[in-house]
């Protein structure tokens, strides 16, 4: 039984691996400019611009031309190991003496080789997982990866840069430990390969696709104004709201699983755009009415609960579900854009802090448009099978009347022990009828 267990649980390791690494380098890689040594606007630039290029370029040749050309195993054993060569170089090259040119260079091929390997890591995942179980499936990874993630982050702490790097190559080779347990399914011949236009014209796909994209710009938008508020107040409001919201995320992820399995992919869309458009909307009105500390409380809590909500939908369970095993990769990488360029538009947000935008105003708008974001989702059709769903519902029904069948088995045998008593007592001699009232009267 264990063993089965770990059969099915370490080729999802390999996707837990893949996307933590992604997200620790793409924080440190951030972060370069905040170095004493790397310190500068200039930085920022050349180290942020070439790193998400490469990423998004390098998930389009990986989830087209490189996803029809190799088979899984061997695709994705070569792009962990890149990956360990990337970080390794990084390691070696990322000394205070490295000029912008070399700089530059290290952050494109970091960038590229996060990104190859994303949409086959995330169409393994779908192909490993049965769709009634995508959501619990990706909401324990969801959860998996938060931990993994913030454990190695907390744990190298002041470390050097070129340190960390050598940290995450370590990390990262251990993401072959899943790949000789992966199962390779098959690819149907007769299924149509679909071009990314093609893709990008489907109805459902559009529907599902643009309230996700107006998240991702919204939110990560106002990521530095957001920022610049709590510093405002208090400089470690916002190193505290990040903690929070990690583990209220991580946590809410569960739940949103289950939701997403259990009712489907479009109600959970719906809870957490309307939770993360009330959380903003308390940033807006709150403070004058609480003050400030009430408002940061409470958008934490709900910033927290809808990132959970959006994240294991948005990122595991959709795209998944509309697409067909021979298209997943393209799904994957289109719906995933959003989710790579994150980092991305918090640059270009960051670099129009200085323009200074009335604060209020703009947490009411993105209040506003994240409301508007759920009118899409509202016309889109479920994405989970009607045939799982009403499997769903039989399942339940069955389950309800076995229930209420047994509760009446368990009212007439409780009514038929009655009566036998009744009729017991009915059966009573004269004497033994005069002997248990004097009984009752005396004792």
């Amino acid at each position: 039984m264990l063993g089965a267990k770990l059969k099915t649980f370490l080729p999802l390791f390999v996707v837990a691996n893949s996307i933590s690494w992604f997200l620790l380098t793409m924080v440190t890689i951030m972060d370069l400019p905040n170095d004493t040594h790397f310190s500068g606007t200039n930085t920022f630039y050349v180290v942020s611009i070439p790193y998400f290029v490469a990423l998004l370029f390098s998930a389009l040749i990986g989830a087209t031309l490189l996803a029809q050309k190799l088979k899984e195993k061997l695709f994705l054993t070569l792009w962990i190991l890149w990956g360990v060569l990337s970080s390794l170089l990084t390691y070696f090259f990322l000394v205070p003496q490295t000029n912008w040119v070399i700089l530059g260079v290290i952050s494109f091929i970091l960038g590229g080789s996060v990104g190859l390997g994303i949409p086959m890591c995330l169409s393994m995942f779908a192909n490993q997982t049965k769709k009634e179980q995508l959501g619990r499936i990706g909401a324990a990874l969801f959860f998996i990866i938060q931990i993994m993630t913030a454990i190695i982050l907390f744990s190298l702490g002041e470390s050097s840069i070129d340190y960390k790097f050598l940290v995450f190559s370590i990390w990262r080779i251990l993401g072959l430990s899943g790949i000789f347990f992966l199962i390779e399914i098959k690819n149907n011949d007769k299924e149509q390969k679909l071009a990314l236009l093609k893709i990008l014209r489907d109805r459902t796909f559009i529907l599902y696709f643009l309230p996700w994209f107006m998240f991702a710009l919204i939110n990560f938008m106002l990521t530095p104004l957001v920022k610049g508020y709590m510093d405002g107040i208090d400089s470690n409001y916002y190193s505290n709201y990040n903690l929070a919201t990690l583990v209220i995320t991580s946590f809410t992820a569960i739940a949103a699983g289950f939701l997403c399995d259990l009712k489907g992919r479009k109600a959970a869309g719906i809870v957490g755009f309307v939770l993360l458009g009330i959380g903003y909307a308390f940033l807006s009105l709150i403070p004058q009415i609480a003050g400030d500390l009430v408002a940061i409380i409470l958008f934490t809590v709900f910033d927290g609960l809808a990132w959970g909500f959006l994240y294991v939908n948005f990122v595991f369970v959709v795209w998944g579900d509309l697409s067909e095993i021979s298209n997943r990769e393209k799904y994957y990488f289109l719906g995933g854009i959003p989710f790579l360029l994150s980092g991305f538009v918090q640059v270009i947000a960051q670099s129009l802090t200085p323009l200074k935008p009335n604060v209020g105003s703009a947490f009411s708008l993105a209040s506003f448009l994240l409301f508007i974001a759920t009118l899409p989702l509202l016309y889109a059709p479920e994405s989970l099978s009607d045939k799982l769903m009403k499997s769903r519902d039989l399942f339940n029904y069955v389950n309800k009347a076995l229930k209420k069948v047994q509760k009446e088995k368990e009212t007439d045998q409780h009514e038929k022990e009655e009566k036998d008593e009744d009729e017991n007592e009915a059966e009573e001699t004269p004497e033994e009828i005069e002997a248990r009232k004097l009984a009752e009267k005396y004792y």
